[in-house]
Parts: structure tokens; sequence; C-alpha cells
């Protein structure tokens, strides 16, 4: 009797380990994966830019390259790379740690929005980027 209630707690423990560890939980890996973005979220942003993600925050423009340009119809995406990481970028979204904007993006050129230290958010400095 005795035997078979430790064999009981045994079998229950070593089924507890293995399923608070399990790698291919689904569940638990969605919840890892949403860890980072959750964090990227809470970095401080300025006020002059909607609230949407910067992409490499933590990266000087300086430091980010343009791999090239897609078109898909008339949707134009800015392909970036930065520290072994290679993402994709729109007109609109936010980029590097100065917190550029990208305005417009075409086959000769991008078009980028650097927002100035102004209370009111309307003063912008506009460059431009040709191939």
């Amino acid at each position: 009797m005795l035997r078979r209630i430790l064999w009981l707690l045994m079998g229950l423990i070593l089924s507890h380990t293995s399923i608070a560890n399990d790698p291919f939980d689904k569940a638990r890996r969605q919840a890892i994966a949403q860890t980072p973005a959750e964090k990227q979220d809470r970095a401080p942003s300025q006020a002059c830019h909607p609230t949407h993600s910067t992409l490499f925050p933590q990266t000087a423009f300086a430091q980010i390259q343009v791999i090239g340009v897609l078109q898909h119809k008339t949707d134009w995406q800015l392909m970036l790379f930065s520290e072994n990481q290679v993402s994709l970028a729109k007109a609109g979204d936010v980029i590097a740690a100065e917190h550029i904007q990208i305005e417009k993006i075409g086959k000769q050129h991008i078009d980028f929005l650097r927002w100035d230290n102004d209370p009111h958010c309307k003063a912008t400095t506009p460059f431009q980027l040709k191939f």
C-alpha cells in the first residue's frame, strides 16, 4: 500500500515538472514571443509622432543601412539592415533612436522627416536619401 502511494506521488511530481517545462507547449511559446514586443511598446517615445513601435530604437540613424526597396502594386516597403537584423519598413514608420519618420518611399529616393524639439510638434526637418 505504501509502495503504491509512493509510486503515485512520484508519478504526479514527474508529470507536473514535464508539463511545466514543455518546450512544445504552444500557449507558452506565444506568451514568450509576446514579451519582447511588450517591452518595445514600453520604450520611451517622443510626443511628436504616433505611438506605434520604432524600428531599431537603440540604433543611431547613421548605423542603419538601406538594403533595398520593394514594391507590391502601389505599396512600397524599405528593407533596412542593422546589427545582423533585417527589417521591413513602410511609409509612416518611425526608425532609429532619433525617431526619424519615413515620409515617402520611391524608386529613386526616400523622404524622411526629422522631428525637431518643438513643444507643439509642428517643426520638422525634411531630408532625402537618393540612390
